[in-house]
């Protein structure tokens, strides 16, 4: 857990199934009939928004997890891993430049864990490369970062695989924090 490390994480967790408003993509196509679900998709931004303010002006940074989920299917490489990253090609979260916080990170701590990932090195993001949200939230230039993940079926259906990625997410963010 990360109270353990003095860190507070914020949780958006979305209940509404993406048929009748889909968050993840801009507003002129999120909802099923137009004016249905715009004042839910509007404060669901804006949380985000101000939290991400909050911890930039706070911290320096800010980082977004976008987590979401696909099934395990044989038709692409991608859809036989664990975890696939999407930070747009780069430019919700550099892929590596040398800093602590970048898509090369990510994939080898999640890698050292055990977890099958996908894309890998400088592979570009040919599927789920992110959506709106990574898009409209980050801003590399003052340190907001977002990584979308998708969850493979067969990590999700799993309480023990659920828990374990949930425990290496929270050590990986206390290893960027510095904690």
């Amino acid at each position: 857990s990360l109270n353990a490390f003095g860190l507070k994480p914020s949780a958006i967790i979305m209940g509404i199934s993406r048929v009748k408003i889909d968050l993840n993509d801009p507003p002129e196509l999120a909802y099923c009939s137009p004016g249905r679900g715009e004042d839910v998709y509007k404060k669901f931004h804006s949380i985000i928004s101000s939290i991400s303010e909050t911890n930039q002006n706070k911290y320096g940074w800010s980082l977004l997890i976008d987590i979401h989920g696909f099934l395990a299917r044989d038709s692409h490489l991608a859809l036989q891993k664990d975890i696939i990253l999407g930070t747009n090609n780069g430019s919700s979260m550099p892929i590596e430049n040398g800093e602590k916080m970048t898509r090369r990170s990510f994939e080898l701590l999640l890698s050292k864990k055990g977890w099958q990932l996908y894309p890998n090195g400088s592979k570009v993001e040919d599927i789920f490369p992110g959506g709106y949200i990574i898009r409209n939230h980050s801003d590399c230039r003052s340190k907001k970062f977002a990584i979308q993940l998708e969850i493979s079926s067969k990590i999700r259906k799993i309480s023990q695989k659920r828990q374990a990625l949930a425990n290496d997410l929270a050590e990986m963010i206390k290893i960027f924090s510095g904690k």
